[in-house]
């Protein structure tokens, strides 16, 4: 059985760097054959934004990479509908076709893992909709945080269903499983 990656990240694209790196670990990822999802959510749906204009900014345009992703292997991409309508963005035209959180938690797997990288981890915080929304996956589904991240961000990381990875364990878990999607 084939085991595949869901990489979430909720980081807007100019507000430092967890953007691009989320999509460069997609990326990599991608050039490995790892079989990878990416979901889009809280301020990370801005990445979808078509026509971004970071240059004004001074900061890196990440939609060759976000186009990037097809080529790689990468094709499902999810976003979650509420941060869209959250941000009244609900009907703006989006740089990548993406589908819900919601959805991309229906079509895991027994034995799919979950990554948190980045601002994503937030998600992880007790009371928030995507931490609701991960109650209800199927428990042979593992899900996983760097631990530098929710560490960063002062989530209490004793209380959290999550198995927490350094990098060294990133690699080894991406190696593991034969397919990586990337959410970011």
């Amino acid at each position: 059985m084939a085991k595949s990656v869901l990489l979430i990240s909720r980081q807007a694209p100019w507000a430092g760097i967890g953007a691009a790196e989320a999509l460069d670990i997609a990326l990599a990822a991608g050039a490995f054959d790892l079989p990878l999802s990416i979901l889009f959510m809280d301020d990370g749906v801005l990445q979808l934004l078509d026509q971004q204009q970071p240059q004004a900014l001074e900061q890196k345009d990440l939609s060759a990479n976000l186009q990037a992703l097809p080529m790689f292997g990468i094709e499902q991409l999810y976003v979650a509908q509420h941060c869209l309508t959250v941000r009244g963005l609900a009907d703006n035209p989006l740089a990548l076709t993406a589908t819900q959180l919601s959805s991309c938690l229906r079509v895991l797997s027994a034995g799919d893992g979950i990554v948190f990288c980045g601002e994503a981890v937030q998600a992880l915080r007790a009371g928030s909709l995507a931490a609701q929304q991960l109650q209800g996956i199927d428990h042979s589904c593992k899900v996983y945080a760097l631990e530098e991240d929710v560490l960063a961000r002062a989530i209490d990381a004793e209380a959290l269903p999550v198995t927490l990875l350094d990098y060294p364990a990133f690699v080894a878990l991406c190696v593991a499983y034969s397919r990586v999607n990337s959410w970011t």
